[in-house]
C-alpha cells in the first residue's frame, strides 16, 4: 500500500493473541506473519496488541509491536457503544488495520476483521461476557465500512445472515480459506496412534486431535495409551460429546508432553459420578 507521498503504508495487524496462551487464533496470526514474510515483496507490517499488562509479554510480540496500554475490557466496553478511543494515534503510518481476532479497534483507517466464527451470537449463553461484547462492536465496525474476512463458506452465510444482509453483494465479505500449517512433528499423531483408535473403537466417523487436556470436550470417557514420539503422551478417549455431529461416536487423539499431561482424559461429568457412587 502506498500513500500519497510515495511512500509505502503499513499494515496494523493484532497480534494480541500471539501473547499468551497460543490457542487457533493464535496460530493462523503467527502463520500469517511468517507467510507474509517470506514474500519476494512482503508488506510493511505493523504490529500492535491491546491490552494494560501487555508489555509484559513482549518476549511473545514480534519486534516492533506497538502496545496500547488500556485495558481490555474497557475498550471492549467503549467499542461497542461509541468510536472512541480511536488507535490512530498508536497506528501512525499504517495504511489500513487487520483485526485479526474478532475485535475492531475503533480508526478512521480502512479495516479489515477475521470473524472465525459466530458463536458469540449463535449460542450467547456459551460465552463469556467479554465475548458477548463481540457482536456489538461488530456492527459498528460494519457500520464504519469494515470489511469482513472468513475463512469457511459456513461462516460466510452466518455473517450475512446475522450482521449483512448485503455484505456480500457489496463485497466486503470475503472468504479466504486458511493454508496449511507448518506441522510440528514432535505434536503429529504417528500412523500407529490412528491405527489404535480404530482397532480400540472400532470405525468412527469423527477424530478430534487436541494439544493438551481435552476434558472439556468429554462426558464418559475412556482412554488407552498409545505409540508416540520419545517424550510424548498420548491417550486415546471415546466420548459423546455434545459437540458430535449427529450419529457419530467421535474418537479424541490428545497428544501432550509427556510432563504436562500423565493420566488419562477424565471429564467434570465423570469424576461427578465416580462421587456419587
Amino acid at each position: 500500500m502506498t500513500g500519497a507521498t510515495g511512500r509505502r503504508r503499513a499494515v496494523a495487524v493484532d497480534v494480541t493473541p500471539l501473547l499468551t496462551v497460543r490457542t487457533g487464533i493464535g496460530r493462523s496470526v503467527a502463520e500469517v506473519l511468517g507467510a507474509l514474510a517470506r514474500l519476494a515483496d512482503p508488506p510493511v507490517v505493523l504490529p500492535y496488541a491491546l491490552g494494560a499488562r501487555s508489555r509484559r509479554y513482549r518476549p511473545h510480540a514480534p519486534a516492533g509491536t506497538r502496545f496500547v496500554p488500556l485495558p481490555t475490557r474497557v475498550l471492549l466496553a467503549a467499542w461497542g457503544r461509541g468510536e472512541v478511543p480511536r488507535l490512530d494515534r498508536w497506528l501512525h503510518g499504517a495504511g489500513v488495520v487487520h483485526a485479526t481476532n474478532f475485535v475492531v479497534p475503533a480508526s478512521r483507517l480502512p479495516t479489515v476483521v477475521t470473524v472465525h466464527d459466530c458463536s458469540f451470537e449463535l449460542f450467547p449463553e456459551t460465552v463469556n461476557p467479554v465475548v458477548a461484547r463481540f457482536g456489538a462492536i461488530l456492527r459498528r465496525a460494519l457500520a464504519r465500512g469494515a470489511t469482513v474476512h472468513v475463512t469457511s463458506e459456513q461462516v460466510a452465510r452466518e455473517v450475512e445472515n446475522l450482521f449483512g444482509p448485503g455484505l456480500e453483494a457489496a463485497g466486503r465479505l470475503a472468504v479466504i480459506p486458511f493454508g496449511v500449517p507448518a506441522i510440528d512433528v514432535r505434536y503429529t499423531p504417528v500412523a500407529s496412534t490412528v491405527a489404535a483408535s480404530t482397532d480400540t473403537f472400532g470405525r468412527s466417523r469423527a477424530i478430534i486431535v487436541t494439544r493438551g487436556p481435552a476434558a472439556w470436550l468429554c462426558h464418559p470417557v475412556r482412554s488407552v495409551g498409545v505409540n508416540a514420539p520419545s517424550g510424548i503422551h498420548a491417550s486415546i478417549g471415546s466420548t459423546r460429546s455434545p459437540l458430535k455431529p449427529r450419529g457419530a461416536t467421535p474418537t479424541i487423539v490428545n497428544i501432550s508432553p509427556a510432563s504436562r499431561t500423565s493420566r488419562p482424559m477424565t471429564s467434570p461429568l465423570s469424576k461427578r459420578r465416580a462421587h456419587n457412587s
